[in-house]
């Protein structure tokens, strides 16, 4: 006969520790976003630029000044929307993350992180003087922070857990 020994757990309240609040949260997936946003944005870079050599020869600097306005509107499109495809999934990655695993927080809480990750990309990115003037430097950051908003608590959504089918102890049914 096996003899088991006793299972001595603490107490839910305890083992859980203090609940975070939202706007800790909110630090929490802006920082996460940031972070899963910096190696994409190197492919998004590298996409980028591939797309710009399909149009016209970057190596040649003659041959973006005398292209058209058109032109040129789309080789910055072209550069300018895989970063920004990037910091979408970012955002709905962080969001998601958040959804899942804070508790009292939601798809606002998310949000908020996004705007916060547009403000420190944007920063870091005037920081290294991307931004020849400050109404472009804005301009990027409103865009970017409504992007981040929406991808973020769309991931939230995403990402709830649904409290169907499970006890109080994570046990399903």
């Amino acid at each position: 006969m096996k003899r088991r020994l006793p299972v001595i757990q603490a107490p839910q309240s305890e083992a859980e520790g203090p609940a975070r609040s939202p706007t800790a949260w909110r630090g929490i997936t802006a920082i996460l976003a940031f972070t899963f946003w910096l190696p994409l944005s190197m492919l998004a870079g590298a996409a980028g630029r591939t797309l710009l050599r399909s149009q016209l020869d970057p190596a040649d600097p003659a041959v973006l000044a005398q292209a058209s306005s058109a032109t040129r509107a789309l080789a910055a499109l072209s550069l300018a929307l895989p970063a920004l495809a990037s910091f979408v999934l970012a955002c709905g990655l962080a969001g998601a993350l958040l959804g899942r695993f804070a508790s009292g927080t939601g798809a606002r809480d998310a949000g908020v992180g996004g705007v916060g990750a547009a403000l420190l990309a944007t920063g870091v990115a005037a920081l290294g003087g991307a931004f020849p003037s400050l109404l472009l430097g804005t301009l990027v950051f409103g865009l970017m922070a409504a992007v981040g908003f929406a991808a973020a608590a769309l991931g939230a959504r995403l990402g709830r857990r649904s409290s169907r089918g499970v006890d109080p102890r994570g046990v399903s049914h």
